[in-house]
């Protein structure tokens, strides 16, 4: 490069858009790694609007909802990174059915799915890194003290821990399931590890820290974030956290995504209703409000760069925008005044880090 070269650092990641027939599908961004500036690069239209992105080393895992009553149509379309676009690898279904979260094991043979809506984890074999055929595995039986939310089982997210246990969060029956993975890659229920939340929690998301030796859950009916100690498929509650403050909102609030930053000392929740982020510092014996940013309408899901940057997309709202995360006295989140606006972005991931762009 030249003198005089506007060449810039970026990273990719994608954001999926419940929008029109016009504009729904997966939109390319790219975030100025100097000064957290943002912007859109690329589309591409899809027939079915996107549910969840997850990112598994060089691939991601889109989910769809239904939209034709197809047998076809919605479950988890996978697909490669590039640079600046999705590589479409393979797409499974099973009676339409709608996933809300996909686990790819850590040994590579299977993936797995939770139906929220029919209560059902499913399994995928993997043949030469692509995912194959959805097979029904385990359909749930549960339900709890919420009228409306909780009339019936509700499995909400996957997640793998270090040491092999799967767990899953079922927000109809107010459980943690953990469960082990047999040679036919099918999930046999650990009972004794297993446990029941107090009623009306509704659990939405569980996430660990990189030892995992803790787990933090979010829980959206109670809009509480729990702390546990986590060993060998154990856990043992330690702190729990209001993840919005009811004298300052006195609505209805549903949190609807979590996050740990890189090195540990902050946890990140938005809050839908109350429309905020909210800070936690991990420094202290306990976890403590370090910052309460106001947003626009309906925060659905952020993502981490650089351990630096926030971005945030608001579905409601139509807005991407990024944050920087600073350790002020004043806080810990301060606007870039980046913003890009889009028509109801849902779900979002990283791409490729570190591309050097014009």
């Amino acid at each position: 490069m030249g003198l005089f070269s506007r060449s810039k650092t970026v990273d990719i990641f994608f954001v999926g858009a419940d929008g029109s027939d016009i504009d729904r599908g997966i939109y390319t961004f790219s975030l100025d790694v100097a000064n957290g500036q943002l912007k859109r690069r690329a589309f591409v239209k899809s027939l079915a609007n996107p549910i969840s992105m997850s990112s598994c080393g060089r691939f991601v895992n889109v989910t769809y909802r239904n939209n034709t009553g197809k047998e076809s149509d919605g479950g988890i379309f996978q697909y490669a990174k590039m640079v600046d676009r999705l590589g479409l690898m393979a797409h499974v279904a099973y009676r339409g059915n709608t996933y809300d979260d996909i686990l790819m094991e850590s040994q590579g043979r299977y993936a797995y799915g939770v139906d929220y809506y029919h209560g059902m984890i499913v399994k995928m074999t993997i043949v030469h890194e692509k995912l194959k055929t959805i097979t029904p595995m385990i359909t749930l039986h549960s339900k709890s003290v919420d009228p409306i939310k909780q009339r019936q089982a509700h499995p909400s997210s996957i997640t793998q821990a270090n040491d092999g246990y799967v767990i899953v969060t079922d927000l109809g029956g107010d459980e943690i399931l953990v469960y082990t993975i047999n040679d036919d890659g099918d999930f046999i229920k650990d009972e004794q590890r297993s446990f029941k939340l107090e009623g009306g929690s509704g659990p939405r998301k569980l996430i660990f820290n990189k030892a995992n030796t803790l787990a933090f859950l979010l829980n959206e009916i109670s809009s509480t974030v729990e702390i546990y100690d986590y060993k060998d498929g154990y856990f043992t509650l330690k702190q729990r956290l209001e993840t919005y403050s009811k004298t300052a909102y006195d609505g209805n609030n549903i949190p609807t995504d979590l996050l740990l930053n890189d090195q540990e000392d902050l946890l990140f929740v938005t809050n839908k209703g109350d429309n905020t982020i909210v800070a936690f510092s991990l420094e202290g014996e306990e976890a403590s409000l370090a910052d309460c940013l106001l947003v626009d309408d309906y925060p659905s899901a952020m993502a981490l760069f650089e351990d630096h940057y926030l971005v945030v997309a608001m579905r409601n709202a139509g807005v991407v925008e990024s944050f920087e995360i600073r350790h002020e006295r004043s806080g810990i989140l301060f606007e870039t005044h980046s913003r890009v606006t889009l028509i109801s972005p849902v779900c979002l991931c990283a791409g490729v880090s570190h591309v050097k762009v014009r």
